[in-house]
């Protein structure tokens, strides 16, 4: 195990203010320039005018041959897709496999309007050659081009000069290549969001061969902002609570983040450390990152989120990242509720909704209905558990017992853990065991269903007539609270389904 601190690089107070309000501000400034109207996607042509200015211009040839300067900031969405005589190429190196969960940078630029981004899978000999020989206009990088890519800049903004690193390339009109490393500032604006300042974050970055660049990366900058501390340990298995308690400084770290693919689709049982119980050698620890997003929420998120930790992964820094490039690409700048939408649309469609609460409460009525109303699949565990053995659950129950029961219904949930998308209906006893409420985590978020306890069913329900209805509440009720990220009190089946509906939007994971 390696590890190392980062040392203060040469980064001017001007340049340390520069990066912490990049895209801050406003957009552009047009004083002096008369207010135009959208341009139509009539326009024939456009190209940049002008390098490094803050308030770049473009050059428009209007159809019948005159031209117009005027600012970026006034293409519109409709405008950038149009077909431009001086085509731009816009290009995002893709590092990421095919999942509603972690579209690649192409495709979230899509998402932000810019429909002509082409994503490429290149080696890193190919894609620095492409860098210096290619027909483009702008690149995003994988992270394990970052370091290489910033050598060919003839230009890097600050704080891809405080780090040596750079994500975005732009072709400029004199066909020098400028860099940035949004990535960095995009981690900066998630700081406040998760209770921290630069002067509180003391950060732990476990990394792997592969994203050390970016873990490097991400250390510089923020010590050069004036992070206290901001230590890259690269690992080759999951960090052991006596590993963890031997790292310098293990006691003030606040931040945690997982630069490495432990925990990644399909071995999401992993994690970047060996238990839980790892937490407890960082006493400061406010904040966790992880760099996978797939799947959804990996389970080092969900074990941080069940110890009150403020846990995310880094989707919500890609979705900032694309924005950025989108703004350096076209010019332009973009509402930033624009981030938030595309981010909740993406876990929106990626996540499981899934239904928890007591038996008899109306889970598989009240799920069939909003499956079949957002035309998603809809899955019953104990149905599945009753398909699997060819018994009904009361004979399962009576015949073989519960924990036989329970084994089938956690292979079906571990089976399904992987699938983005679905409606479930969890069975009143499927969250008692701490591996199917994490599971079920993965791709899922939890709607508690509430019904008064003299209004629920116990007809064909086994464990209800056995030991009681109330008993098993104070059993349940406790789990139920824990996990349940929404809840919805039962009333009528259309209006249960329509406000379970209504609350389908994303909480920040």
């Amino acid at each position: 195990m390696a590890q190392n601190d980062t040392n203060r690089s040469s980064f001017s107070a001007a340049e340390a203010h520069e990066t912490r309000s990049l895209n801050d501000s406003a957009a552009p400034t047009t004083a002096g320039m008369s207010s135009r109207t959208p341009l139509p996607c009539s326009c024939k042509a456009w190209r940049r005018k002008g390098k490094g200015e803050s308030n770049r211009l473009a050059v428009i040839e209007e159809p019948d041959g005159s031209t117009v300067d005027l600012p970026f900031t006034e293409l519109t969405g409709d405008l950038l897709k149009g077909t431009f005589a001086d085509d731009p190429r816009w290009i995002w190196f893709a590092d990421h496999s095919k999942s509603p969960a972690a579209p690649c940078g192409a495709e979230l630029l899509a998402k932000f309007g810019l429909t002509n981004a082409e994503p490429l899978h290149l080696s890193e000999t190919d894609a620095l050659r492409f860098i210096r020989d290619g027909r483009w206009d702008g690149i995003g990088l994988d992270p394990k081009f970052m370091a290489e890519a910033a050598r060919l800049c003839d230009h890097l903004l600050p704080a891809a000069r405080a780090t040596n690193c750079s994500n975005i390339l732009i072709r400029e009109t004199d066909g020098t290549i400028t860099g940035d490393f949004t990535i960095g500032t995009g981690l900066l604006k998630m700081l406040p969001a998760m209770g921290l300042t630069i002067c509180q974050t003391r950060a732990l970055f476990l990394t792997e061969e592969a994203l050390e660049p970016l873990a490097a990366g991400l250390a510089r900058l923020l010590t050069a902002l004036g992070a206290p501390q901001a230590k890259v340990i690269r690992i080759d298995h999951p960090l052991s609570a006596d590993a963890a308690k031997r790292i310098e400084g293990a006691e003030g770290f606040s931040l945690l983040f997982n630069a490495t693919n432990l925990g990644r689709a399909p071995n999401t049982d992993q994690m970047p450390i060996e238990s839980a119980e790892v937490f407890q050698c960082f006493p400061k620890l406010k904040a966790v990152l992880d760099s996978v997003d797939e799947p959804v929420r990996p389970r080092l998120i969900w074990e941080a989120q069940q110890r009150g930790l403020e846990a995310r992964t880094t989707l919500g820094l890609r979705v900032v990242v694309a924005r950025e490039a989108m703004e350096l690409f076209a010019g332009r700048t973009l509402p930033l509720c624009a981030t938030r939408s595309i981010l909740c649309d993406i876990r929106r469609e990626a996540s499981n909704i899934v239904l928890i609460g007591m038996p008899g409460c109306g889970k598989t009525t009240i799920g069939k209905c909003v499956a079949a109303r957002l035309l998603r699949p809809f899955i019953d565990l104990d149905a599945l558990v009753e398909r699997r053995v060819g018994k009904s659950s009361e004979r399962i129950y009576r015949e073989d017992g519960e924990e036989y029961f329970r084994d089938f219904e956690s292979e079906i949930i571990k089976e399904l853990s992987g699938r983005h998308g679905l409606v479930i209906s969890t069975g009143g006893g499927a969250c008692l065991r701490p591996e199917n409420r994490m599971r079920l985590a993965l791709n899922g978020t939890f709607y508690w269903l509430q019904r008064p306890l003299d209004h629920l069913s116990t007809y064909q329900r086994p464990l209800s007539q056995a030991r009681g209805v109330e008993a098993l509440y104070e059993e349940r009720s406790p789990i139920f609270e824990k996990i349940a990220e929404r809840i919805i009190e039962v009333q009528s089946v259309e209006d249960t389904a329509a406000a379970l509906i209504g609350e389908t939007v994303c909480k920040p994971c």
